[in-house]
């Protein structure tokens, strides 16, 4: 069936393959962590791609602002708006019904308080089920019980966080000295306090450090670039089908299209299943 044009016959039918999948909700991923059973994450920008992840297993998606450089062209993530941000929740979610969507609160958002508060109930309203917070001192503290006394789930970023690289200079691994992984250590538990219906994404960190974390915790733990003792995997759709290439590609990138030689359905179920099996990421691809 053509992506670009199709009759109602056909429209109807990749409707009801796209609704297979039990809808996901934060209750699934707790359940997950509970019973120890991983779950694998990608990155997505489009309905077309949202479909086809949400058809091959894919539970997690996020809207992230990655997309400052893999589909708009920027240099970082620092330049996308909340209305790029919000525009592509919507058509994700038009092609995922079912999947679980995080949506990036960008840089941009973080004037105040109030700013957050008012772009994460836009993108709640866009068709998020949660939205991202990079890590940003303890003022985060109060935006998040904010958050979540109006009914909007947090995912809070840690270790290497983007939008702050005018602050830390070059991409690199954090929390690698003993008082900065202590620190992350302490600042999750804290964050597990304000309730479980938030979660936590680590990227960058080392991976004894991430399995620290995730075993401390009781709410779910995303690592990119963190090993493979994370509740779930995350990885930039770009990177994981080998379409984006930077100067550097990071450690922890794989491109499973490669592996399974251009098959996009296949690379996908053989992401998922080595997240499952706790196959990738390996050594090679950990800190």
């Amino acid at each position: 069936m053509s992506i670009l044009s199709y009759n109602p016959k056909e429209k109807r039918k990749f409707k009801e393959r796209s609704s297979k999948m039990k809808k996901i909700n934060i209750g699934t991923l707790i359940d997950l962590k509970k019973s120890g059973k991983k779950f694998a994450s990608l990155t997505v920008y489009d309905a077309n791609f949202s479909r086809i992840f949400e058809r091959n297993g894919i539970k997690v998606l996020l809207v992230g602002d990655s997309l400052g450089m893999t589909v708009l062209g920027f240099s970082s993530t620092i330049p996308v708006s909340i209305e790029s941000i919000e525009y592509h929740t919507r058509i994700v979610r038009k092609g995922a019904p079912n999947s679980f969507i995080i949506s990036d609160v960008p840089f941009s958002s973080f004037s105040s308080k109030r700013k957050v508060i008012e772009d994460s109930i836009r993108l709640m309203v866009s068709g998020s089920n949660m939205v991202k917070l990079e890590w940003k001192g303890n003022w985060i503290k109060s935006v998040v019980h904010s958050l979540n006394k109006r009914s909007i789930p947090v995912c809070i970023h840690f270790g290497l966080t983007p939008q702050s690289e005018n602050v830390f200079g070059n991409y690199r691994v954090f929390c690698r000295e003993y008082s900065e992984s202590r620190k992350l250590l302490d600042e999750s538990k804290n964050f597990e306090k304000f309730g479980k219906m938030n979660l936590l994404l680590l990227e960058c960190v080392p991976k004894d450090l991430a399995e620290e974390v995730t075993n401390s915790v009781s709410i779910p733990v995303i690592g990119i670039g963190a090993g493979n003792k994370t509740d779930g995997q995350m990885l930039v759709m770009h990177d994981m089908l080998g379409l984006y290439h930077s100067k550097k590609t990071p450690k922890f990138v794989k491109n499973f299209l490669l592996q399974e030689k251009g098959d996009v359905a296949k690379a996908i179920k053989s992401y998922i299943m080595e997240v499952e099996k706790s196959i990738y990421p390996s050594e090679e691809h950990s800190y």
